[in-house]
């Protein structure tokens, strides 16, 4: 339990994005929340400066990420690491975070941090004092052997979990997790999807441009992802022109790889109902398709894929799609689902809360053209976005979380109509939620009757002009600096009986 601090205390000399900072992670602390819903409610609606509120943002992910790394730093430093209380912990974590993972000063750190300390529990700062002038005396040996050959002294550099640093480094080879944790560990880029229900993508190209707004078009493996823009400067986001933005629906934040997954399954769904309807391939008679074919989506939560889906589909062919059920098993998200529908006028023609694992059941006299599953999962792709889950997860996650989404693709494909699709997507990298759960699955009875359609000849539209693109059998993207974040997509087809 978080003691609370001393309200009649004064911040001093407590620089206001530490004690920002402060605020955020002791929220977090207190109620298990996640660390962007506490940023966006504390921080972004703060009267910070720009400045003070990216480096506030910046210490509050940051901590989150190196949490258990930094713990230990501390309990190496004192003799009854067990007496020091959970607030007096939270406060000491920042300036720890600064003196080794941001290399700041170190004179600046231990002040800056002896003086939240004090704010938070007067008495302590002296224990403060002690600790942190201790870590600073060790920091020149930090991370305490060589990250190279050692992969307890990789995690602490990287502020991992051993067992995490031990999985990536089984999975991805030595030099390859170091670089996707490194990645890890930087601010994520931010990218904006143009709602074409809502917006004109020359005008509101000219209108940024004229608000100061550089924007640069997001591409992923030589594919330029339709109505996607990554913002050239991050602080750019909490801008009037962004924010008016969204809230008009015009826009939404998304990442790059998330907009591609969306894009790939509206043309995979068109492509195929066309095929299966044998359609000439004209605009007209592929906006009628769009019309007719009915979707289902999967594990819809916000209802971002929702935005992204519907106006990928009237971006590319004219028109939404009028047969699209959406379905979540949390009645909260459901209802955000019809709100956020409505914001970015995004037709739904049913919203339903069910399991859906059980959708034989749910509905046992129709089926869909297209299935889309956005597969719930450990999230280990979007770790610069949900720092906390890297503490939160363990090993058992991983094949919980694979056994789920077998139960989900078998369900899935029950619903799959004859020469229909189902999309399967996840934001993580495991090789057991990804390709493991696809290969699992078409070995099933069930799983004989579909067969994998080729990513790139879907972004290709069957012509191909890149014949090494055509052949990769799924979408798989990679966090690497600057890069968007890491997700997995794959295309089954339904074989018609």
């Amino acid at each position: 339990m978080v003691a609370d601090k001393p309200r009649e205390m004064k911040p001093a000399r407590v620089s206001p994005a530490r004690l920002a900072a402060y605020e955020a992670l002791f929220a977090i602390e207190k109620r298990d929340a996640f660390a962007q819903d506490v940023i966006a409610k504390t921080i972004d609606e703060s009267k910070l400066s720009a400045q003070d509120k990216a480096f506030a943002t910046r210490l509050v992910l940051g901590v989150v990420s190196t949490k258990g790394a930094l713990d230990m730093m501390l309990d190496k430093c004192l003799k009854s690491p067990k007496d020091v209380k959970a607030n007096v912990r939270c406060a000491l974590r920042i300036p720890i975070y600064e003196m080794i993972y941001l290399d700041k000063q170190t004179h600046a750190a231990v002040d800056q941090g002896v003086e939240l300390v004090g704010y938070v529990a007067p008495k302590a700062r002296g224990l403060a004092n002690f600790a942190l002038r201790k870590i600073a005396q060790v920091k020149p040996s930090f991370p305490f052997g060589d990250p190279d050959a050692d992969i307890d002294v990789l995690a602490l550099k990287e502020g991992f979990p051993a067992w995490l640093a031990a999985f990536f480094v089984s999975t991805f080879k030595w030099d390859r997790a170091r670089e996707f944790m490194a990645a890890a560990n930087e601010p994520a880029p931010i990218y904006i999807a143009l709602n074409s229900l809502k917006t004109d993508e020359a005008d509101f190209l000219a209108q940024a441009d004229k608000a100061g707004i550089s924007l640069k078009r997001a591409r992923i493996n030589g594919y330029e992802v339709d109505g996607c823009f990554e913002l050239a400067d991050r602080k750019a986001a909490a801008s009037r022109f962004i924010l008016s933005g969204i809230e008009a629906g015009k826009i939404c934040i998304s990442d790059a790889a998330a907009q591609l997954v969306a894009n790939i399954t509206v043309r995979a769904a068109v492509a195929s109902f066309a095929h299966a309807n044998s359609v000439e391939r004209t605009d007209s008679s592929l906006q009628h398709c769009a019309e007719r074919l009915s979707m289902l989506e999967l594990c819809a939560g916000r209802a971002t894929k929702t935005i992204l889906l519907q106006s990928d589909a009237d971006r590319l062919f004219g028109t939404q799609i009028l047969d699209f059920t959406s379905l979540d098993n949390v009645g909260f998200k459901v209802k955000l689902l019809a709100e956020r529908a409505k914001q970015y006028g995004i037709h739904i023609k049913d919203a339903i809360c069910a399991d859906a694992t059980k959708l034989a059941s749910l509905f046992p006299n129709r089926t869909f053209d297209c299935v889309f599953l956005d597969a719930p999962c450990t999230g280990l792709g979007t770790l610069r976005r949900h720092p906390e889950i890297r503490w939160r997860i363990e090993p058992s996650s991983i094949t919980d979380a694979a056994a789920l989404d077998s139960m989900l693709l078998a369900s899935a494909a029950s619903v799959v109509a004859d020469g229909g699709i189902l999309v399967y997507a996840t934001c993580t990298v495991t090789p057991q939620e990804n390709e493991q759960a696809v290969l699992s699955f078409l070995k099933t009875d069930l799983g004989r009757h579909f067969k994998i359609v080729p990513i790139g000849s879907i972004l290709d539209n069957g012509v191909g002009d890149n014949a090494s693109r055509g052949q990769l059998p799924y979408l798989r993207t990679f966090t690497t600096e600057g890069s968007p974040d890491s997700h997995f997509c794959c295309v089954l087809k339904r074989l018609s009986d």
